[in-house]
């Protein structure tokens, strides 16, 4: 997940240099050695023993979404 979540945030880089800049200009920051450990990361994996990322898990599997008022169960999550 963390390798994907990478990638995104170099095509994200990337979206805003071009959106600002033009392509040429996005090409040539992305291709810098500033971004050679994300890069490096999102195409091989190899460069770290791990890439943290933070997830959160916002209900058990087990939990049911119940109406306060009545009581019924609406959804199993």
């Amino acid at each position: 997940m963390s390798r994907f979540l990478a990638k995104m945030a170099l095509e994200a880089i990337f979206a805003r240099f071009d959106l600002v800049s033009g392509t040429e200009f996005a090409l040539e920051m992305i291709a810098t050695e500033h971004y050679d450990n994300i890069r490096e990361w999102a195409r091989y994996g190899n460069n770290f023993d791990d890439w943290p990322y933070h997830y959160r898990a916002y209900f058990p599997e087990d939990t049911l979404m119940e109406h306060r008022q009545v009581g019924s169960v609406w959804v199993r999550l």
